[in-house]
């Protein structure tokens, strides 16, 4: 077992050596351009084919950097620390508490995780994470991301001459697939959506290729056996601190802030396929707060009525096929034991192949 690896190094960054709102990054003598923002992160580019996460977490105000430098003797800036050495930041990790302390195990969660899908296909690929600590105590993480070409869904779903319905079966049948995936690894996702699904049309003999990206929010139910037992229970005690998702693909238990299984995204697949399908969101997105906590309270009373409700629109926009309809409503059961993935996986087979219902 070990704690997370550390990084020492000495980098400048605008804004008096902070990297919060920073539209450039330098990592030794190269410059990164900003090229997205998500949540907490800054993503830059750093070459053709990789992308640089950065999550800021917090100052270390009781560590100076003379002090950084004696906790690793003779290792300098920018050298990796081995992971089988033992982390000694003395008490930093203590004094983290609130929305630092969340950041931290956040971006702790997402790095062993992406660990763990290394090799899944349509799953975004990860060369590595690390934690850093640079000039001034400034405390952050760092993730290399293979870059994926292509564009989210949320851009192309209404695009009906270039997004076509084989498109969309493409895409649900490889979530369907990844799902599958992460119930055999025991992860959760938690927030499949369609900001989240990367689509790149016309790549392979079979179709475009789909890549689920962004597992900031995700979890494991087998627990992070690598790592050492501070760093483990830290991690379960922060999975369920408070309600997490995106309003609009929550399920009715992630509303109540209840237990996850792998079955919550199954539900939330469920919700992007009937999107993709009838071009049409399932449920209002939210954009002000009073939205955002009506629509919570009300995905809390999810029931079978609600999910007829569904059915009723899917099938006014033409898809009258009992199967499919049959496969959706699997998918969206408020019961979580009752969804399953098989019916509607082989939905999407069919429609990425051109074999539509009638």
């Amino acid at each position: 077992m070990v704690n997370p690896t550390l990084i020492l190094e000495k980098e400048f960054y605008p804004n008096n050596g902070s990297i919060l709102d920073s539209e450039q990054y330098f990592e030794g003598n190269k410059t990164l351009k900003l090229v997205a923002r998500g949540g907490m992160s800054y993503i830059y580019e750093r070459d053709d084919f990789t992308l640089l996460k950065v999550t800021p977490i917090t100052r270390l105000r009781n560590l100076p950097d003379s002090e950084c430098l004696r906790c690793f003797p003779g290792i300098s800036a920018l050298q990796y620390v081995p992971r089988e050495k033992t982390l000694r930041i003395y008490d930093s990790f203590n004094s983290l508490s609130g929305v630092e302390l969340a950041t931290f195990c956040s971006s702790l969660r997402e790095g062993e995780i992406l660990r763990e899908v290394r090799g899944v296909s349509n799953v975004v690929q990860s060369e590595g994470y690390a934690f850093f600590i640079g000039l001034g105590g400034y405390f952050y993480s760092k993730n290399i991301l293979y870059k994926v070409r292509g564009e989210t869904l949320d851009e192309l779903f209404q695009e009906y001459y270039t997004f076509t319905l084989q498109d969309s079966g493409k895409v649900i049948s490889d979530i369907g697939l990844v799902l599958e995936a992460l119930e055999q690894k025991q992860i959760v996702h938690r927030d499949i959506k369609l900001e989240n699904v990367i689509y790149t049309q016309g790549v392979q003999s079979s179709g475009g290729r789909t890549t689920l990206i962004d597992f900031g929010l995700a979890m494991t139910k087998k627990g992070y056996p690598d790592l050492s037992p501070t760093f483990q229970t830290m991690l379960a005690e922060s999975e369920y601190d408070g309600i997490v998702g995106t309003p609009g693909y929550l399920t009715p238990e992630q509303a109540r802030g209840e237990l996850l299984t792998t079955k919550s995204d199954v539900f939330a697949w469920g919700i992007l396929a009937f999107e993709l399908l009838t071009r049409d969101y399932a449920f209002h997105i939210p954009e002000i707060e009073v939205e955002v906590t009506n629509s919570v309270g009300r995905m809390r009373e999810y029931n079978l009525s609600d999910r007829d409700s569904l059915l009723k629109r899917l099938i006014e926009k033409g898809f009258t096929s009992k199967k499919v309809v049959e496969a959706l409503a699997s998918t969206l059961d408020p019961e979580p034991e009752q969804r399953e993935v098989m019916l509607l996986k082989e939905v999407g087979f069919k429609l990425a192949k051109g074999i539509f219902y009638p």
